[in-house]
């Protein structure tokens, strides 16, 4: 699998100096170089998946009640185990909000299908759920499959605020127009915008939900192309325990993390946080489920 890097600057006053070259390349001339390559079509990829540049960011549904804390995780995925999207980039984010009629969050519900479960503290507040989520992302960049559909929107200016704003024009994978002679969609579609102005809509993908281990796979057969995860995909093992952090502080001295801020201090008043409960041996010895 691809390790995400950083490039690192060679310091070197005449590069023609340089005891080593890279590979050789046959290019095609005829190719846009600042074109817009299709993205992967829709189907169910292996993601592998890290924590994003934005991290983990708190917000208050109501400002003047810290009851309504909820933290959003940013995620950032590479497709791997595909030969022709290898290292792909994808992101989605999950948050820690229950919503009515429901009794899941999706950050809470990411964790379950990565298969680890037995990590959620359960009640769990929002600072115990994403304390979770950032560490397990940070040591373990788990994999675990993933549909990917497409999306696109276009900016135009706002004649009642004069601001440039963003509308969606596709929602999904067949909004797109199909390829003539082909059943592949074409990743750019031409319209009319609202302000009557021709607008190119390009595909974007997102991620539109998780997979555990062993749940039934969609399959989606675009013609002769056949798009879902490989079957020897599986989730990442975990290679080092995970200690568990209580909000108050390190509940078990084997490791040093930065605890989540919230974005109002002090988070504590009128909430009551409960911190995580020490792990036993055997959990020490967990790992995600393989």
């Amino acid at each position: 699998m691809p390790e995400r890097t950083i490039p690192k600057e060679i310091k070197i006053d005449d590069w023609r100096k340089l005891t080593f070259d890279g590979p050789a390349v046959k290019f095609n001339l005829e190719e846009d170089a600042w074109g817009f390559p299709p993205p992967p079509p829709r189907g169910v990829y292996s993601i592998k998946c890290f924590l994003a540049r934005q991290g983990v960011q708190t917000f208050l549904a109501d400002e003047k009640d810290p009851s309504t804390l909820f933290l959003t995780g940013n995620i950032e995925g590479r497709i791997v185990e595909n030969e022709e999207y290898e290292d792909v980039p994808v992101f989605t984010t999950v948050n820690t909000r229950v919503f009515r009629g429901r009794d899941i969050s999706t950050m809470v519900g990411f964790l379950v299908k990565i298969g680890a479960s037995k990590w959620i503290k359960n009640p769990g507040t929002p600072l115990q759920i994403a304390d979770v989520f950032e560490r397990v992302l940070k040591k373990n960049e788990p994999v675990v499959k993933a549909e990917i559909d497409w999306r696109g929107s276009y900016q135009m200016r706002d004649d009642k605020t004069g601001q440039d704003i963003w509308v969606n024009a596709c929602n999904k994978y067949e909004d797109f127009p199909q390829i003539v002679g082909s059943p592949l969609r074409n990743h750019i579609k031409n319209i009319t915008g609202r302000d009557g102005l021709p607008k190119d809509v390009r595909a974007q993908v997102r991620i539109t939900r998780f997979f555990a281990k062993g749940e039934a796979l969609p399959n989606y057969d675009h013609g002769n192309v056949l798009v879902s995860a490989p079957k020897s995909a599986q989730i990442q093992s975990v290679v080092e325990p995970i200690p568990i952090f209580g909000v108050g502080g390190m509940m078990a001295p084997t490791q040093q993390v930065s605890q989540v801020q919230p974005l109002v201090q002090p988070i504590n008043a009128g909430v009551v946080v409960t911190p995580l409960t020490a792990p036993t041996d055997e959990d020490l010895q967990m790992m995600l489920d393989t």
